[in-house]
């Protein structure tokens, strides 16, 4: 199977201060989100957190006194600016209602997926001597085998830092690749041929919905906040990441 990879998800986080009107506003702004935005529900609300959900286009918030963070699942389906605006659309409900001015950490995770058959194969592209370290080649010399299972490495440029985390991933709830039948088609039976047609629909599902695969996460992360866009910050890391990072996957492939 030759995958290629794809955008995974997009989360974005706001870390605050002085947010206690929380314990307050909580209901508050449940009710607004769901009278002003489209698809939005609410799921729970404690002491501890707030919980909305759009299930429609799969994205998720959580906020309370100290964070609000959002999660565009599966964003590979939608448009970039469309996420960002909707994540700028909540954002805006819960700060008019908490108050909140004082902002001290803004983070937008970016996570890429290349779907492989197997946690080995995933591992054997990680072990890749152009991904290798210093420190693994050290140890190969020294008689160890190694499984590279993750890598990180942290740069910063201008007022950004860019945690960057490549890793082979197993998802327990992911479709099963050991359902994918292999063989050639022409050289099988009608009843074979269609089942074999099933199984490459399995495969399409299979590529975007893995059990095994490596994932590249980077997390964009400001802490010198004067002035705060949520959409303009989400489409312009995201695209950051998409320009410079991704092309670590893709010659993964090669």
């Amino acid at each position: 199977m030759q995958a290629q990879p794809r955008l995974d998800s997009i989360i974005f986080e706001v870390r605050y201060a002085y947010g206690h009107l929380y314990y307050d506003k909580c209901g508050q702004i449940l009710n607004d989100v769901e009278r002003n935005c489209e698809g939005w529900i609410a799921r729970s609300a404690d002491i501890n957190t707030g919980l909305l959900e759009c299930p429609k286009r799969e994205f998720r918030v959580g906020f309370n006194n100290i964070k609000f963070d959002f999660t565009s699942e599966r964003a590979d389906k939608q448009e970039l600016e469309k996420i960002a605006k909707e994540a700028s659309s909540i954002w805006k409900i819960i700060r008019a209602n908490l108050g909140l001015n004082e902002f001290f950490r803004i983070g937008c995770r970016v996570f890429h997926i290349l779907p492989t058959v197997s946690i080995e194969d995933a591992d054997k592209l990680l072990c890749k001597k152009d991904m290798s370290t210093k420190i693994e080649s050290d140890f190969i010399d020294s008689g160890y085998k190694i499984k590279t299972r993750e890598i990180t490495t942290v740069l910063t440029q201008e007022n950004t830092e860019y945690r960057v985390k490549l890793g082979s991933i197993t998802r327990a709830q992911s479709i099963d690749p050991s359902i994918l039948l292999k063989g050639d088609p022409r050289a099988m039976s009608k009843h074979q041929r269609e089942t074999r047609m099933e199984a490459l629909k399995r495969l399409r599902e299979y590529t975007s919905d893995p059990m095994y695969a490596i994932l590249l996460d980077v997390d964009c992360v400001r802490f010198e906040i004067d002035v705060l866009n949520v959409e303009d910050y989400i489409v312009e890391q995201t695209q950051k990441v998409i320009k410079d990072f991704y092309p670590i996957l893709t010659k993964l492939c090669q």
